[in-house]
């Protein structure tokens, strides 16, 4: 049973970092350029930079601001705001 207690600690740390309350990163479409983490005013960000694991990662999500800076400088689509709709759920 550890390894099942395990993986659900994995698999919330992962969706923690994936996204703030007003914007989703995608790992995969990253290109390391590290501008994001250049305009963030709140430092949100940090570079992860190890051999073939190159791309930013959400260190401080509940600082985000929603001011989706990060959003506009992105070339590669990794990061995208997150839409709520009127009753309060997200529309991605």
């Amino acid at each position: 049973m550890e390894w099942v207690k395990s993986i659900q600690s994995s698999t919330r740390v992962k969706s923690r970092k994936s996204e703030t309350a007003f914007i989703k990163f995608n790992s995969s479409k990253c290109k390391a350029c590290w501008n994001c983490i250049d305009v963030c005013p709140e430092n949100v960000f940090v570079k992860m930079n190890i051999l073939v694991h190159k791309h930013v990662l959400i260190r401080k999500g509940k600082d985000c601001i929603g001011c989706g800076m990060c959003v506009s400088i992105c070339k590669s689509g990794a990061l995208s705001r997150i839409i709520k709709n009127e009753a309060g759920g997200k529309n991605e």
